[in-house]
């Protein structure tokens, strides 16, 4: 299980403190601007991209926000979270809003009826409360959620 830390706790956020801010006035200006641009962009879904090159990050910072978030044990708490781990450590509860659109992970196994009656309650929420997504047209429901009460 992931370990939770605050994010000033991290010699890798106190290192992005450290870093030099960049002016995007000047590195988007003339053939670097220009290089820039082809050079902060990643592919996504449905053959679109999302360029980051008018944002004020550099080689170093992002080499430090990748530090950061395997420091902070990001990917390790995304999964942690799919599969219905307690996230919200303060109340010590599920973090269940992720299931109003589709199970990403495992099934979700609880030891009370609280996080299908939460998830169900959102999920009809969602649905039946928001005046645009009661035309079947607009509407694609997530596949059924998979609960358990025992382990």
């Amino acid at each position: 299980m992931a370990e939770w830390k605050n994010l000033d706790t991290l010699e890798a956020f106190k290192e992005l403190q450290t870093k030099e801010k960049v002016s995007v006035k000047e590195v988007m200006s003339g053939e670097n601007g220009a290089k820039r641009v082809k050079t902060y962009s990643v592919p996504m879904a449905a053959g679109l991209s999302y360029n980051y090159a008018a944002k004020a990050v550099n080689d170093d910072i992002l080499a430090c926000f990748e530090k950061l978030a395997a420091e902070a044990e990001l990917t390790e708490k995304f999964e942690e979270l799919f599969n219905g781990a307690v996230i919200n450590t303060g109340e010590k509860r599920l973090v269940l809003h992720h299931l109003t659109r589709s199970q990403l992970g495992n099934d979700i196994h609880h030891r009370s009826q609280r996080g299908i009656i939460e998830a169900d309650a959102l999920l009809h929420h969602v649905v039946h409360q928001a005046p645009f997504l009661r035309y079947r047209k607009f509407i694609h429901l997530p596949p059924p959620l998979s609960f358990s009460t025992s382990r």
